[in-house]
């Protein structure tokens, strides 16, 4: 699989963490189940640059920016590896 990452930043506002931004050019989420879906997404950047890079996973931080609307979707929650394959299973078992 690969992973494109549109954008990571140092944080310098927020103690030098990392934030991986994904730019969105189509609606932002409608309701809490479309919103984990996108953030799943994120989550598993997360996961895929601390294994690239060693930065640990509670100091990489991420968000979705969608365009047309100038709005930034945070998630704070930082899954283990473990509840990321589960979650992954489950969305992919889900199609």
């Amino acid at each position: 699989m690969i992973c494109k990452l549109d954008a990571v930043y140092r944080r310098t506002d927020r103690g030098g963490r990392l934030e991986i931004v994904d730019w969105k050019t189509g609606r932002p989420p409608r309701n809490a189940a479309e919103r984990e879906e996108r953030m799943l997404q994120l989550a598993l950047y997360r996961l895929a640059y601390h294994r690239r890079h060693g930065v640990p996973l509670e100091e990489i931080d991420v968000a979705l920016y969608y365009v047309a609307d100038d709005l930034v979707i945070r998630d704070d929650r930082v899954y283990s590896e473990e509840e990321l394959v589960q979650r992954w299973s489950a969305a992919r078992a889900a199609r």
